[in-house]
């Protein structure tokens, strides 16, 4: 399963970088929680998400990201892309 979601992950990036955000978003989705690669997955699907001119949704994803119970994990990326979220809401 592993490696089945860092497939995913990769194959979500390919997309996007195609421009093809729904594609991306599919395979960021299917990559279950408890999964080593789920935290990543949640961001690249912020940054998708902001990228489809969806903020609100966007802002929902970094929410997860910042909550205390990762302050381990995440690093400087999520609170600027939970800054640009929000700018693009004003």
């Amino acid at each position: 399963d592993a490696e089945k979601d860092r497939v995913r992950l990769s194959m979500g990036r390919i997309l996007c970088g195609m421009n093809d955000l729904h594609g991306a978003l599919e395979q960021y989705q299917q990559i279950q929680r408890g999964s080593d690669s789920w935290f990543e997955a949640l961001e690249e699907r912020a940054w998708t998400y902001l990228r489809m001119d969806r903020p609100d949704d966007a802002i929902a994803q970094t929410k997860t990201l910042l909550a205390p119970i990762f302050k381990d994990k995440v690093a400087s990326e999520p609170f600027f892309l939970a800054a640009l979220a929000h700018l693009r809401v004003c």
